[in-house]
């Protein structure tokens, strides 16, 4: 009976995940401030004004001013988005009124068949429009958090569904009758559209890693393209008294770092500085770059090994088996509560056996056979004795590299 729960909740992940990397049919890093296409359609930008290259997501990103900065791509995007599509766009606004145009694609101003992303700075919000006819039309819209800098947004199309993602979660959703079809003869734009001067002004801030796929992007898609800004990347973590934690932060363009509060912290004005509290602390982190402060926060759980009982274990919910010393192995993490391990068993999503132990101290290294696995959802299962009574305990990790 245990067996085939195991693998009933198998089943129910290996259908989440997926192996092969999409690739994406527009692409464009602004790299070194080219609007040059890196994906598989060949679609150059042209830029008029003088939109700046500044600190981006990966590498340089494109700063606009608001008033003259703008890209227009002369080649025709219809075929893009014929059919189901993924949109997939960083940005971080810097101010200025009104209702700012983020991306266009239609022929003219209050022109039905219309593509049209727009930021309004004063309250916030993110709006997405497109349709065919003025019955035919969708409407998607997210009030983003104040407290960031960059946002990751992700516009997908499935049919006659649409999702719109903000920072990796789902902030709305419409479904239609009817698959809607924009194509149209206008030109896709960035900051610049047939709207511009009358409903809307041009975008004032910084735009990066635009990306369009021909497909619905799975799950670890999602996730793969989301590179989390000025973010913590250490999760909440279980540390026992006498212990020690190193802080990682998500590589981005801040240059202060101020952490609070200091007791505990190897040095509170370090990006990735190690934590050893001795009562359960929350770090909260200042993140400050020349354009914008944010903050993020985590909670460091200290407990005390002699009062832990073997009820539950702690496991980590995810790890990242590249090299750099933290978070690289996954195993019990408090395997002295153990009175014996009768085993430990990652498997895959094909149900192939990754990794076995009956040795509480093991960890796995996120390999098989020597060579590196795939990063992607992996299944464990525990079976231990606690206090003379057998236990069972199971659930999913998260390989990242």
């Amino acid at each position: 009976m245990r067996f085939l729960t195991f693998l009933s909740l198998f089943i129910a992940y290996a259908a989440w995940g997926q192996t092969d990397e999409a690739v994406p049919i527009v692409y464009y890093s602004f790299e070194g401030g080219m609007v040059d296409d890196f994906g598989i359609g060949d679609r150059d930008g042209v830029i008029s004004g003088n939109p700046q290259t500044v600190c981006g997501i990966l590498g340089d990103g494109m700063a606009f001013d608001g008033q003259n900065d703008f890209i227009r791509f002369p080649d025709n995007f219809s075929t893009l988005f014929s059919q189901n599509f993924t949109f997939s766009f960083y940005f971080r606004p810097d101010g200025g009124v009104g209702e700012q145009q983020l991306f266009s694609y239609t022929d003219a101003c209050n022109d039905p068949v219309e593509f049209e992303i727009t930021y309004n700075p004063q309250n916030r919000e993110l709006r997405v429009e497109y349709g065919e006819d003025d019955m035919d039309r969708i409407t998607l819209s997210s009030i983003l958090n104040p407290n960031r800098c960059w946002y990751h947004v992700v516009l997908i199309r499935d049919g006659r569904r649409q999702s719109l993602r903000v920072d990796n979660r789902v902030m709305d959703e419409a479904a239609n009758l009817i698959r809607i079809d924009f194509n149209n003869p206008g030109t896709f734009s960035i900051s610049d559209g047939p709207c511009v001067g009358s409903l809307y002004n041009r975008f004032e801030g910084a735009i990066d890693e635009v990306r369009i796929y021909n497909e619905v992007l799975g799950t670890l898609d999602l996730e793969d393209l989301y590179f989390a800004p000025e973010s913590i990347l250490t999760p909440d973590t279980l540390l026992y008294l006498g212990g020690e934690v190193d802080l990682r932060v998500s590589p981005g363009c801040s240059n202060q770092f101020t952490w609070t509060p200091a007791t505990g912290l190897s040095n509170p004005n370090i990006a990735n500085p190690t934590a050893s509290p001795d009562t359960t602390t929350t770090y909260r982190l200042q993140f400050e770059s020349s354009t914008c402060v944010t903050t993020d926060e985590v909670q460091i759980l200290v407990v005390d090994p002699d009062q832990v009982g073997c009820e539950e274990l702690a496991m980590a919910n995810g790890f990242t088996p590249n090299g750099d010393g933290i978070n690289d192995v996954f195993g019990i993490a408090n395997p002295f509560v153990i009175d014996q391990l009768v085993n430990l068993r990652i498997f895959d999503q094909s149900g192939g056996l990754m990794f076995e132990t009956s040795d509480r101290f093991a960890n796995w290294d996120g390999n098989y056979k020597g060579n590196a696995v795939n990063p992607g959802t992996y299944l464990y299962q525990i079976i231990y004795n606690c206090e003379g009574e057998e236990k069972i305990q199971q659930g999913t990790i998260v390989l990242l590299r």
